[in-house]
């Protein structure tokens, strides 16, 4: 990590993540969408992009964009939030050995490499950086403090397990719960878990819901909300070009050609208006 940190540059024993096919029609699609809605535009009219919150209202969840306010929250604590109630869901989808869709696979995907760009990466997103460090930071504080108390298993199942309980049945009490990522991406996980037939609403999604259980479409649904909070976030980098400049350099990432095919589609946020979301968090 000393190495890495002195270096500028990923940490090295980090493999590269495979972008599946599901991940990249999920991206594509996002971005054809988000260009198809802010085309004509003038002025800030293409802050509009959905932003994942397209993805709930397509599948009838409007009562978990609670969860979800990039303006209010900041792009990392959604991305925290978020992550955490997919990892939960994940655990809870195994519990009922059932196989992970190809979807499922990808949402997670996308899950896992929004977490490494707010760890290793911040200025590809749009948060102030040094906000978006302390809200990693403050995360993995949290729930080493809360695996701590767990017992210790001899068994990685087993430990896996006590921890998922120990997740699920953390709630910090009063004003605790409003700042705690975890505590959020708790609740999340449960409305996730829990949601019944009789909550969808009519489906508008591209991809085709015959023969889906309910829980399989949730995992459609993630993976639609994650590639629309990638491409979102795609659009303004905190630390302008020259983040994705050098990220080229160590070997490139995939949002930066996220980033280049919205540059040249002329999705271009000033640096006046990268300084101000800096500002405030987003």
């Amino acid at each position: 990590m000393l190495v890495s940190n002195l270096l500028k540059r990923r940490l090295i024993w980090l493999p590269d993540a495979i972008v599946t096919t599901d991940a990249k029609v999920a991206v594509f699609r996002a971005l054809k969408e988000a260009l198809a809605y802010t085309y004509p535009y003038s002025g800030d009219e293409y802050y509009r992009f959905t932003s994942g919150t397209a993805a709930l209202r397509r599948q009838g969840l409007c009562h978990l964009e609670w969860a979800y306010d990039v303006y209010r929250d900041g792009a990392a604590t959604v991305i925290m939030v978020w992550h955490v109630a997919t990892a939960l869901f994940e655990t809870s989808y195994r519990q009922q050995k059932h196989p992970l869709p190809p979807y499922g696979q990808a949402a997670l995907t996308l899950s896992r490499y929004c977490v490494y760009l707010v760890a290793y990466e911040p200025g590809l997103l749009p948060d102030d950086e040094a906000w978006a460090k302390k809200v990693y930071k403050d995360t993995v504080t949290e729930l080493n403090s809360l695996f701590r108390s767990c017992s210790t298993a001899v068994h990685r199942r087993e430990a896996l397990m006590i921890r998922r309980e120990a997740l699920m049945n953390f709630s910090p009490a009063g004003e605790e719960e409003e700042k705690s990522v975890i505590a959020k991406g708790v609740k999340l996980a449960k409305q996730l878990v829990g949601i019944e037939r009789t909550e969808y609403g009519p489906s508008t999604s591209n991809i085709a819901d015959d023969n889906m259980r309910e829980d399989e479409k949730v995992w459609r649904m993630l993976l639609e909300f994650w590639a629309e909070l990638l491409v979102f976030a795609a659009c303004r980098p905190t630390a302008g070009p020259e983040a994705h400049a050098r990220a080229l350099a160590n070997g490139g990432e995939f949002i930066t050609h996220i980033w280049t095919m919205l540059t040249h589609a002329g999705i271009q946020v000033p640096k006046r208006r990268r300084e101000e979301q800096a500002c405030y968090g987003v």
